[in-house]
């Protein structure tokens, strides 16, 4: 569906330009911020070349979630929910 592509191509624009704008400056390390940036813009080009999903997949896992995770000090929902499990379980 072109119209799908259309609207993820310009998502992807708007990532870019919000993250430049709102974070790229607030995070402690540098080179993961800038790692993230680096594969915000490796999936752009990726989808511009319309390379195959499971690339598309390889730059958001590989590069982008990983590097935002260390930048910025995220955590993932369901291991933070184990854990808030465990503390709550640790506590009876």
């Amino acid at each position: 569906d072109i119209q799908a592509y259309d609207r993820a191509l310009a998502f992807a624009d708007i990532t870019i330009d919000r993250f430049n704008a709102e974070l790229k400056g607030k995070s402690e390390n540098i080179s993961s911020a800038e790692g993230a940036l680096s594969g915000l813009e490796q999936l752009r080009n990726a989808m511009h070349n319309k390379e195959s999903p499971s690339n598309l997949l390889g730059i958001v896992h590989g590069q982008i979630h990983p590097n935002l995770q260390t930048a910025y000090g995220l955590e993932l929902a369901k291991t933070m929910s184990l854990q808030s499990n465990a503390n709550h379980s640790a506590q009876y």
